[in-house]
Protein backbone atom coordinates (compact mmCIF):
# COMPACT_ATOMS: atom_id res chain seq x y z
CA UNK A 1 0.00 0.00 0.00
CA UNK A 2 1.37 3.43 -1.05
CA UNK A 3 0.01 6.66 0.51
CA UNK A 4 0.85 9.65 -0.64
CA UNK A 5 1.10 12.95 1.87
CA UNK A 6 0.94 16.40 0.35
CA UNK A 7 3.81 18.63 0.84
CA UNK A 8 3.29 20.31 4.16
CA UNK A 9 4.46 19.85 7.62
CA UNK A 10 1.99 17.70 10.02
CA UNK A 11 1.71 17.82 13.53
CA UNK A 12 1.88 14.48 14.00
CA UNK A 13 2.30 10.99 11.11
CA UNK A 14 1.86 7.60 13.01
CA UNK A 15 1.76 4.17 11.27
CA UNK A 16 0.82 0.94 12.45
CA UNK A 17 1.43 -1.95 10.56
CA UNK A 18 1.01 -6.19 12.11
CA UNK A 19 2.81 -7.91 9.36
CA UNK A 20 4.91 -6.03 6.59
CA UNK A 21 7.19 -3.16 5.61
CA UNK A 22 6.49 0.73 6.61
CA UNK A 23 8.81 2.92 4.40
CA UNK A 24 8.32 6.92 4.68
CA UNK A 25 10.36 9.22 2.74
CA UNK A 26 10.86 12.70 2.33
CA UNK A 27 8.21 14.10 4.66
CA UNK A 28 7.97 16.77 7.78
CA UNK A 29 6.59 16.46 10.83
CA UNK A 30 6.82 17.56 14.34
CA UNK A 31 6.35 13.71 15.38
CA UNK A 32 6.74 10.29 13.62
CA UNK A 33 4.95 7.22 15.02
CA UNK A 34 5.82 4.27 13.55
CA UNK A 35 5.18 0.29 14.84
CA UNK A 36 5.01 -2.54 13.23
CA UNK A 37 4.81 -6.00 14.87
CA UNK A 38 6.51 -7.80 12.19
CA UNK A 39 8.60 -6.48 9.48
CA UNK A 40 10.96 -3.72 8.28
CA UNK A 41 10.96 -0.20 9.14
CA UNK A 42 12.58 2.10 6.71
CA UNK A 43 12.90 5.91 7.48
CA UNK A 44 14.70 8.24 4.56
CA UNK A 45 15.41 11.53 4.35
CA UNK A 46 12.25 12.94 6.71
CA UNK A 47 12.30 15.76 9.19
CA UNK A 48 10.67 15.49 12.71
CA UNK A 49 11.18 13.84 15.85
CA UNK A 50 10.99 10.02 15.38
CA UNK A 51 10.03 7.35 17.79
CA UNK A 52 10.00 3.42 15.63
CA UNK A 53 9.19 -0.06 17.52
CA UNK A 54 9.27 -3.36 15.58
CA UNK A 55 8.78 -6.88 17.46
CA UNK A 56 10.75 -8.83 14.49
CA UNK A 57 12.46 -6.81 12.12
CA UNK A 58 15.23 -3.96 11.30
CA UNK A 59 15.03 0.23 11.82
CA UNK A 60 17.06 1.83 9.05
CA UNK A 61 16.12 5.41 9.75
CA UNK A 62 18.51 7.92 7.12
CA UNK A 63 18.40 11.78 7.86
CA UNK A 64 20.38 14.15 6.23
CA UNK A 65 20.18 16.78 9.01
CA UNK A 66 19.45 16.02 12.91
CA UNK A 67 16.87 18.10 14.18
CA UNK A 68 15.01 16.20 16.39
CA UNK A 69 14.84 12.82 18.86
CA UNK A 70 15.23 9.66 17.30
CA UNK A 71 14.00 6.45 19.36
CA UNK A 72 13.96 3.13 17.67
CA UNK A 73 13.63 -0.12 19.56
CA UNK A 74 13.80 -3.70 17.97
CA UNK A 75 12.52 -6.63 20.19
CA UNK A 76 14.78 -8.80 17.32
CA UNK A 77 16.14 -6.80 14.87
CA UNK A 78 19.04 -4.68 13.88
CA UNK A 79 18.55 -0.87 14.52
CA UNK A 80 21.08 1.85 12.41
CA UNK A 81 20.81 5.35 12.26
CA UNK A 82 22.47 6.95 9.37
CA UNK A 83 23.23 10.83 9.70
CA UNK A 84 23.85 12.25 5.96
CA UNK A 85 25.41 15.63 7.29
CA UNK A 86 27.26 15.34 10.78
CA UNK A 87 26.08 17.12 13.52
CA UNK A 88 27.59 19.64 15.51
CA UNK A 89 26.39 17.65 18.68
CA UNK A 90 24.14 15.01 19.76
CA UNK A 91 23.50 12.81 22.72
CA UNK A 92 23.32 9.05 22.25
CA UNK A 93 22.30 5.55 24.14
CA UNK A 94 22.92 2.26 21.92
CA UNK A 95 21.97 -0.96 23.96
CA UNK A 96 21.70 -4.22 22.70
CA UNK A 97 21.39 -7.21 25.21
CA UNK A 98 22.52 -9.89 22.53
CA UNK A 99 24.41 -8.00 19.63
CA UNK A 100 27.00 -5.72 18.40
CA UNK A 101 27.15 -1.98 19.53
CA UNK A 102 28.92 0.61 17.35
CA UNK A 103 29.39 4.50 16.58
CA UNK A 104 30.88 6.27 13.77
CA UNK A 105 30.88 9.59 13.97
CA UNK A 106 33.40 13.03 13.46
CA UNK A 107 36.09 13.48 16.10
CA UNK A 108 34.07 17.08 15.80
CA UNK A 109 30.49 16.04 17.03
CA UNK A 110 30.18 17.04 20.58
CA UNK A 111 28.62 14.27 22.61
CA UNK A 112 28.40 16.02 25.72
CA UNK A 113 25.80 19.14 24.55
CA UNK A 114 23.22 18.39 27.62
CA UNK A 115 20.79 20.31 24.80
CA UNK A 116 21.93 18.26 21.85
CA UNK A 117 18.87 16.07 20.25
CA UNK A 118 19.41 12.14 21.54
CA UNK A 119 19.45 9.22 19.70
CA UNK A 120 18.34 6.53 21.57
CA UNK A 121 18.54 2.65 19.45
CA UNK A 122 17.94 -0.29 21.82
CA UNK A 123 17.50 -4.18 20.68
CA UNK A 124 17.09 -7.40 22.65
CA UNK A 125 18.70 -9.21 19.94
CA UNK A 126 20.45 -7.56 16.97
CA UNK A 127 22.97 -4.62 16.34
CA UNK A 128 23.03 -1.16 16.85
CA UNK A 129 24.69 1.19 14.81
CA UNK A 130 25.17 5.21 14.68
CA UNK A 131 26.90 6.24 11.40
CA UNK A 132 27.80 9.85 9.95
CA UNK A 133 28.45 9.94 6.09
CA UNK A 134 29.37 13.26 6.53
CA UNK A 135 32.97 14.19 7.60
Amino acid sequence: MTIQIPEKELSKLKVNNSVGSIRVSEVTAEHFELYASVGLIEVDEVKGEITARSEVGVIDIKVTELMANIKAHSSVGDVQVTLIEAPVALRHELRSQLGGQSVDLPASVNLNDETAPLVELTTEIGNVSLKSNGR
